[in-house]
């Protein structure tokens, strides 16, 4: 009768406050930390290893260091590149935080440490994370790139088992169990000063880059997310790839300063706590409900709680806050908060329960979004809206149609037509005008390749040959390569071109820790983004703005001679 009550009660009202929790534990800088806290912290994340798979992630007291990687591996699509991955990676954070706490070796008070390197982007390299006494050295001296040295050295550790294969493009030689890193000493990372600006976006689909199209989510305009990966880890590493990085420790230490960007820009605003809009990854991911319109409703993968439990780090789920730390640089420009309205805080969110165990508290949430979910409704002939449980996506039922043979380009052409799913319910007066916006038309080329056509876009996407589209959003084409993989692919964009200052000068020029000049990270792969299902050209348009902005600044300091340093990482602040 409770659970009856408290169910309806919960459909009938929106915008219950969660509780905040009463003494949250504090995620401090590495740098701030004692010697015996560093140890402590080496020693407890070491004990998860020894630790036998539990095959669960509800429990974190029972979680092994590899339930942790084989979880994140498991779900990296979907984790990756879209509005989950904030809340995906806290709810991780805090699984992980409480299995340390589990071993008895680290303090029930205290959250994992983060790495501000940030503020120290000219020599992150310097710190003593990369020491023997704690997580190894950043560059390795071993044929194979086996970490050496620390408590995760090739004789102490060895990673999860890689049941997909995802580590061959990398481990198929050599030492196929050890740690691999091999950081690009020398080389930048994103310095504090690029990074404040973007905390006065002015909302969540803002603050993540998502494109209103393709629903990409950067994590912030300068990238900072993927470079902390590519750069500390190296080429070929754990830590660079987007699947496996939980590998290594430096992953959960990256991560914590991750979260606390997400944080700082949440605790600018009572109404950026609780907002969670944009796309996932596709309609098809497990926990959708058949669309890849977000929802603060959904479960989260691999995670026994839902996106609402996680959004406020001191509710009734979560309680921990950060430090600040020499790294806090604010924006330029705060942002005007909006006004907290009741939508912004989600129903029923297991703030507001009190319910101890995690997997119980997601089946509640679970079953109340169950009572409220959108039935089948048929949308157009051929099409359906499947809205049952963990459903499918609006799935297009294709025509064929025959259109003339190319003969100048030796081509024959057999068109599909359908529709691609991007609404969680659809009213009946929305159909056609959905349906128009949606159309395209598949062409198969004989050399294999097939041409996404958009009927109300001016653009088209390339498919690649050995390729089987899957599905068709309005600015990204999902398609299986022949080992049955997912990959993305996206228009032609314009690239932004970098020119340099009207003085010819370049920070691509600036050596890292000259002076009170910064110089910028390296460029990633391409392979790299390919892995994390992201556009390469955007990026490196994003990429080439960040380096402008820097020249502006470093011409400054020229002219002031350091006098207006700010940053952190040139031993001014």
């Amino acid at each position: 009768m409770k659970l009856v009550t408290f169910l309806a009660a919960s459909v009938a009202s929106l915008g219950l406050v969660a509780a905040e929790c009463a003494n949250p534990r504090v995620r401090q800088e590495w740098h701030q930390m004692s010697d015996a806290d560093k140890s402590a912290f080496v020693k407890a994340t070491h004990a998860l290893t020894l630790r036998p798979v539990s095959n669960q992630y509800a429990d974190p007291s029972v979680m092994a260091w590899h339930d942790f990687v084989i979880g994140h591996s498991n779900n990296a699509f979907w984790a990756h590149g879209n509005a989950q991955f904030y809340p995906y990676h806290r709810a991780m954070l805090w699984q992980f935080e409480n299995a340390l706490i589990s071993t008895g070796l680290w303090p029930s008070n205290k959250g994992i440490p983060y790495f501000d390197w940030s503020a120290m982007s000219q020599n992150w390299w310097t710190s003593d994370i990369f020491s023997g006494a704690y997580f190894g050295s950043a560059v390795s001296t071993d044929p194979d790139t086996c970490v050496v040295n620390g408590a995760f050295s090739k004789n102490a550790y060895s990673v999860a088992p890689d049941e997909h294969g995802r580590r061959n493009k990398y481990a198929s030689t050599g030492d196929a169990k050890c740690l691999r890193r091999n950081g690009q000493v020398g080389s930048a990372l994103n310095d504090a000063t690029s990074l404040a600006d973007h905390l006065s976006s002015p909302s969540y689909v803002s603050f993540t880059c998502q494109t209103p199209v393709s629903g990409e989510a950067y994590y912030d305009e300068t990238n900072f997310h993927s470079t902390g990966h590519g750069v500390l880890g190296g080429p070929n590493s754990d830590l660079g790839d987007a699947s496996v990085s939980p590998n290594d420790p430096l992953f959960y230490m990256h991560h914590a300063f991750v979260d606390k960007y997400y944080w700082r820009w949440q605790s600018q605003c009572d109404a950026f706590l609780y907002d969670y809009t944009g796309v996932l990854a596709n309609s098809d991911d497990p926990v959708s409900s058949g669309t890849n319109v977000a929802s603060a409703f959904f479960n989260l993968d691999t995670w026994p709680f839902t996106v609402a439990q996680v959004l406020n780090t001191q509710g009734n789920t979560l309680c921990y806050t950060y430090s600040k730390s020499s790294g806090d640089i604010a924006p330029a420009k705060r942002p005007v908060c909006p006004t907290p309205k009741k939508f912004d805080i989600p129903a029923a969110s297991a703030a507001t329960l009190s319910i101890s165990d995690p997997a119980a508290d997601s089946w509640m949430m679970s079953s109340l979004v169950n009572l409220i979910r959108v039935k089948p409704v048929s949308v157009a002939k051929g099409i359906v809206a499947a809205r049952d449980g963990n459903a499918t996506a609006v799935v297009a039922v294709e025509q064929t149609a025959t259109e003339p043979a190319t003969t100048a380009a030796h081509e024959t052409q057999a068109a599909a037509h359908g529709t691609f799913g991007t609404k969680h319910a659809v009213e009946k007066n929305e159909t056609q005008s959905i349906q128009d916006q949606n159309a395209y038309t598949a062409t198969e080329h004989t050399n294999g390749t097939t041409i996404i056509s958009y009927t109300q876009m001016n653009y088209t996407i390339t498919i690649p040959e050995n390729f089987e589209k899957q599905l068709v959003f309005t600015g990204a084409v999902v398609a299986l390569n022949e080992k049955g993989e997912k990959e993305r692919f996206f228009p032609p964009t314009k690239e932004v071109a970098y020119t340099a200052t009207a003085a010819g000068f370049s920070s691509l020029d600036v050596a890292a820790g000259t002076s009170c000049l910064i110089a910028p990270p390296p460029k990633l792969s391409k392979e790299y983004f390919a892995s994390m299902h992201h556009s390469y050209e955007r990026y490196i348009s994003s990429y080439n703005t960040m380096v402008m902005k820097l020249d502006v600044y470093n011409e400054d300091m020229i002219a002031s001679k350091c006098a207006n340093a700010v940053s952190p990482s040139t031993g001014r602040s």
